[in-house]
């Protein structure tokens, strides 16, 4: 058992390198940082983490990240748009943030996730880029669409399924 939250951390960081969080409508929740002050035993500390940011709910994002990833018609949203070599010189300037399911599992990987809202932001992006850049009733605008219903309803199950033993 971790006599402290750094030792909670330390813990935390061996068992699993990924951490994120998306916004799914209501907003990250993160973990607060408190103090406590009493003279010279004084410290510092960080709460637990909440669901949002807890390796077993940045596992669960990761895996539903996997799933969409291992769909057969995800292929246009497994790497980044190579706006050059497709010569579509406008994308860069209609699509601000580019983002695709192949960089976000390397993030995830890597533990850049903070929370799962930032994870599931990422996601939507995805989605968005997709239908901002592409006509509406388009192949691509559908594929998304589908896509970003799918993912939607998934993430909800998700969120509802909460079981962590400190969430």
């Amino acid at each position: 058992m971790p006599k402290s939250n750094r030792d909670y951390n330390n813990l935390e960081e061996t068992s699993s390198q990924s951490s994120a969080d998306a916004g799914a409508g209501s907003g990250g929740v993160r973990s607060s940082s408190t103090t406590t002050s009493g003279g010279a035993g004084s410290s510092s500390f960080t709460s637990l983490p909440t669901w949002s940011s807890s390796p077993h709910a940045l596992k669960r994002v990761d895996k539903l990240v996997s799933s969409l990833l291992s769909r057969n018609d995800s292929a246009p949203f497994r790497e980044p748009v190579d706006w050059r070599a497709m010569e579509l010189w406008d994308y860069p300037k209609i699509v601000r943030k580019m983002m695709d399911l192949g960089t976000i599992k390397r993030k995830l990987e890597r533990g850049e996730y903070r929370t799962v809202q930032d994870v599931v932001a990422d996601v939507r992006l995805v989605w968005k880029n997709c239908m901002l850049y592409n006509a509406d009733g388009s192949d691509f605008y559908l594929l998304a669409e589908g896509f970003s219903s799918r993912f939607e309803e998934r993430w909800k199950k998700l969120r509802t399924e909460r079981t962590c033993a400190y969430c």
